[in-house]
């Protein structure tokens, strides 16, 4: 996978050059930063959606997507920077999530279950990601 900042990286990747760029790093005087971004990134999401949702013909809409699409990215990028200043394994989380996610795809059918509202449904025996064990394995290794 290429990325705008290198070869064979990830969004991970592109998101710890930023920052170092910025001199940001592991830093608690820096959360309430990253969470106010967050919430920024967040609220463009939300105008973005209401205009997407009101758009009246294809040119408006057009912009209301490509304005959801950056608030969406944004949003990506500021919350794994959030992750950051916390100090918290990301890549882990999200590997965790990934599993637990697939775990919730029928294996023979290749599809998930949905109840009435289309929400996939938990298949019985599964269990949500054990996030504690990742950040207590994280803290081991410090």
């Amino acid at each position: 996978m290429t990325t705008f900042l290198g070869d064979d990286m990830s969004i991970f990747y592109d998101v710890d050059a930023f920052m170092k760029a910025a001199g940001h790093g592991p830093d608690p005087k820096k959360v309430g930063l990253y969470l106010d971004l967050v919430r920024e990134e967040i609220g463009e999401l939300e105008e973005a959606m209401a205009a997407y949702h009101s758009a009246e013909n294809l040119q408006d809409e057009q912009i209301a997507k490509a304005d959801a699409l950056d608030a969406i990215c944004d949003s990506v990028w500021v919350l794994i920077g959030l992750g950051r200043v916390m100090n918290l394994p990301v890549e882990w989380g999200w590997d965790c999530v990934a599993l637990s996610n697939a775990r919730k795809v029928d294996p023979e059918l290749g599809t998930v279950l949905r109840d009435d509202h289309g929400k996939i449904m938990k298949p019985p025996g599964w269990r949500p990601p054990n996030m504690l064990r990742i950040i207590q394995e994280f803290d081991k290794q410090k």
